[in-house]
Order: structure tokens, then C-alpha cells, then sequence
């Protein structure tokens, strides 16, 4: 969906669509994954709102898939990932 939402959304009203109803889904899957660690008493009082958390980690996920398709080792997206789970705190 990555390459889809580069190359083809700012032209193409139907990829444009595709992208935004993924990126949807993602950023719902998330929130509600959120909302169930928020209920088990797993996520720190900080995190008032949700929604931001969700579009982080989803943007995140994203940003992970560019990078292991340009090549980083397991350790450079271990490193991201540890950055990304550290905001959960």
C-alpha cells in the first residue's frame, strides 16, 4: 500500500481511496489495541487521547515498510522499533 500511496494517490482518485480506507483500517487496528492495553491497565496515564497514538503508530508502520524495502538490517529496524514502543510508555 506504501508504494500505491507514493506513486499512484495524488493522481489517481481510486488509489487515492484504496489508501485512505488502509490507512483507515491501520490506524483503527491500533486505536482499538490501544484501548483494550488502556483497559488492562498497560498504558501510561499520559496517554489521555488515543487517536494520536493510533496515527503515530500507524505512520510508524509505514515508515518501517519504506525502510526495510530500502534495504536496513534487522538491527536499524530493531532500533526504530524499540524508538517507536518507547513512546508507549
Amino acid at each position: 500500500m506504501v508504494n500505491t500511496a507514493v506513486e499512484l494517490a495524488g493522481r489517481d482518485a481510486r488509489a487515492a481511496d484504496r489508501v485512505a480506507r488502509s490507512a483507515e483500517r491501520t490506524e483503527q487496528a491500533f486505536l482499538a489495541a490501544l484501548e483494550r492495553s488502556r483497559a488492562r491497565g498497560e498504558l501510561s496515564a499520559r496517554h489521555r487521547d488515543l487517536r494520536p497514538l493510533a496515527r503515530y503508530l500507524a505512520n510508524s508502520l509505514r515508515g518501517l515498510q519504506v525502510t526495510a524495502r530500502m534495504g536496513a538490517d534487522a538491527e536499524e529496524l530493531r532500533d526504530v522499533i524499540g524508538v517507536t514502543l518507547a513512546a508507549l510508555r
